[in-house]
């Protein structure tokens, strides 16, 4: 006969039980099949209770969801489609299939066998971000990983950052996990999978926060310039009223000593070089060229990943890209109004954290394989809390390694000498996110040579809910200043509106640095000396006589360095011959100072002999025992008496030395006497009767 050691029927089900179904224990008691399949149960214990049987129906529930992977019309971008189900505050995507079954089962009485309810959901597969551990050697990885509408953020120089895949199932996360040559593996964070990430994580924020505060397709222009036109300085006026108010760039070309800046009216005066020749790349998420600011502003887009664009926009709920890229190159609020504007474009509602770090390795790519890194500069209106890469502790070490591929990203640009700014932040305190936390000496990923910048008011006051530290590199306007306003509906511009937020301070100190460059090509060629020439410049501004004393004016606001209608920016001198010296002045003397004449006792020396070493003697107006009365160049070349004139005497005798025959004078002449009319000769006048 066959014998169930353990006693009771079979496993009941198809097992094993998806999760949150559990068997209460049965005390079965041991039961023999005998012959004719007979069962022969053990003999009871006299002491123990006979209890009254009872049946009860146990059913299982499972729903398993996957990730759905839809494809547009004439598109062969994917679109990630994420519906939601929740169940005990977690959720999943779009259920693809049901299984259910019921069996029943008998027991002592209902003390026994209870009704119970569970629910356990798993999103599987979904989408997920693999990091590999040496970005230069992934071909193993990529084969592995391989799947339909997998993005790989790669280039020459970088390597591969890291891989986006559309579906992983629980399991494919854990072996890959495993693997030696993966850093990280883990759920990506943004707009894209905003739902998703909050209900699994209870972690808060929409994906990369821009730095501001506000409530809220196209063509490129171009512009054809041919050369740098010589150098002056153009004087852009401001009135408080004006729609084109520009208090907050007044402020930046406001010399040290003038007193406090005029807000009612003044100028904006900036060297007309504006920034020629250099590139501006804003990384952010998007454009809408058609505004007034980028008229005859050349626009080229790169397109980040994973879902990349083909057309430029700005879908950011309020056009955030467009407002940063005018802070910068704007024709009216910009600093750097004549270079060259690159744009990152991506699709908002699509984003996640990654595609930000795409787009830095997009223009990492731009800017090495067209070599213009020592004219470059990057700006990054972004600050991504600490909280989101420590709110799991259980997950936090992977995505850490996210700001390790993010810090390393901007240091290999930094290596290329393109100039890397972004904004403190728009808290209470010190910078609390990244890529501002990269500035901070303490922070293990410390970035030194990265300017982080933070705002202040239009007339350099402290504002309120910006971030500060004394390690934050220099300040400028960003607290209600002037920024595009962009329908949200249509796209079209519809004028200007105010902004606030270090989102619009640190374009216009990005901007800044462009526009030294653009001055000064060869003295500002690296990172270092753009850096260290905007902090030779930077001061507290002024403030007002009669302004009360809670008034607090911000530490090294940026300033402009026009001053006297000429630039304080460039070499003292064109070839370079003299640097500036490490206070910031020019070793120039006005007037011009003598050559120092040292006195000593002794014979005379050196004393040449003979030859050509011994030089010529001194010849010419300017020199000691000069026959010329006067300087060559005083008469008019046309006059016969200048050296200049080719048919006078004196011609080419610059030095005075040459005999010259006179011209031939004429004999003086006596004038002729008026002749006096005789009486005959006077006329005579006959008048009638």
């Amino acid at each position: 006969p066959n014998t169930e050691d353990s006693g009771g029927p079979p496993r009941i089900g198809p097992g094993p039980f998806p999760p949150g179904i559990r068997l209460p224990p049965i005390p079965w008691p041991q039961i023999t099949i005998g012959p004719g399949s007979v069962p022969t149960y053990s003999q009871m214990d006299p002491d123990e209770d006979v209890c009254e049987t009872a049946t009860a129906q146990i059913c299982t529930y499972t729903e398993s969801f996957d990730v759905l992977a839809k494809f547009a019309a004439n598109r062969t971008t994917p679109t990630l489609v994420l519906s939601m189900h929740t169940y005990d505050k977690r959720a999943t995507t779009t259920a693809t299939s049901t299984i259910s079954f019921c069996t029943s089962v008998t027991g002592c009485g209902a003390t026994d066998i209870t009704e119970t309810s569970t629910s356990s959901v798993l999103a599987t597969p979904s989408p997920h971000v693999i990091i590999p551990a040496d970005p230069l050697n992934v071909g193993a990885l990529r084969e592995a990983v391989q799947q339909r509408d997998m993005y790989e953020s790669a280039t020459d120089g970088l390597g591969t950052m890291f891989f986006f895949i559309p579906a992983l199932t629980e399991e494919q996360v854990r072996s890959t996990r495993e693997r030696p040559d993966v850093s990280a593996v883990y759920f990506p964070k943004g707009p894209c999978t905003k739902n998703t990430w909050n209900a699994l994580n209870a972690a808060d924020g929409t994906g990369a926060a821009p730095l501001h505060r506000e409530k809220p397709q196209f063509s490129n222009n171009s512009r054809t310039t041919s050369c740098l036109r010589k150098r002056g300085e153009v004087a852009q006026p401001y009135t408080l009223s004006s729609e084109f108010s520009n208090l907050e760039i007044g402020l930046i070309s406001q010399p040290p000593g003038t007193g406090p800046i005029n807000v009612y009216n003044g100028f904006y005066r900036y060297d007309e070089s504006a920034g020629f020749g250099t590139f501006v790349y804003n990384c952010d998420t998007g454009i809408v060229p058609s505004h007034a600011e980028f008229a005859d502003v050349t626009i080229s887009p790169l397109y980040p990943g994973p879902f990349p664009v083909r057309e430029i926009i700005d879908n950011h709920p309020i056009r955030h890209g467009t407002k940063t890229m005018a802070k910068a190159v704007g024709k009216n609020i910009g600093i750097a109004r004549r270079a060259l504007a690159l744009q990152t474009v991506w699709d908002y509602d699509r984003q996640i954290l990654e595609t930000w770090l795409d787009a830095l390795v997009k223009i990492y790519q731009d800017i090495k394989l067209k070599r213009r890194g020592n004219k470059s500069v990057v700006n990054l209106s972004i600050s991504m809390p600490r909280t989101w890469f420590n709110d799991r502790p259980s997950i936090a070490e992977h995505r850490s390694v996210f700001l390790d591929r993010f810090a390393y990203v901007i240091r290999e640009l930094i290596a290329l000498e393109a100039v890397v700014v972004t904004g403190a932040g728009n808290t209470v305190g010190p910078p609390d996110g990244y890529p501002a936390l990269f500035g901070d000496p303490q922070n293990e990923r410390y970035i030194p040579k990265l300017i982080v910048v933070g705002g202040v008011k239009i007339d350099g006051q402290i504002a309120p809910g910006y971030n500060d530290a004394n390690w934050v590199s220099c300040f400028a306007p960003g607290h209600v200043v002037r920024v595009p306003d962009v329908s949200d509906e249509t796209g079209h511009d519809h004028g200007y509106m105010t902004g606030r937020g270090s989102s619009y301070s640190n374009p216009t100190v990005a901007a800044l640095a462009a526009y030294f460059r653009g001055i000064d090509w060869d003295g500002l060629g690296t990172v270092a000396a753009v850096k260290e020439r905007i902090l030779e410049l930077v001061y507290r501004r002024p403030r007002p006589r009669d302004a009360p004393d809670t008034l607090v004016f911000q530490r090294d606001v940026v300033f402009n360095g026009q001053a006297g209608g000429r630039s304080e920016v460039g070499q003292c001198e064109a070839g370079g011959a003299l640097r500036r010296r490490a206070g910031g002045s020019c070793p120039l003397a006005v007037p011009p100072e003598p050559s120092p004449v040292t006195f000593r006792t002794g014979p005379p020396g050196p004393i040449c002999a003979s030859g050509s070493r011994c030089g010529s003697l001194c010849e010419g107006f300017f020199c000691e025992g000069s026959p010329l009365q006067q300087n060559p160049d005083f008469l008019d070349p046309l006059n016969p008496d200048s050296v200049q004139n080719p048919t006078g005497p004196n011609y080419g005798n610059w030095n005075g030395n040459r005999t010259i025959t006179p011209l031939p004078t004429r004999p003086p002449t006596t004038p002729t006497p008026p002749v006096t009319p005789k009486p005959s000769q006077n006329p005579t006048t006959t008048t009638g009767p």
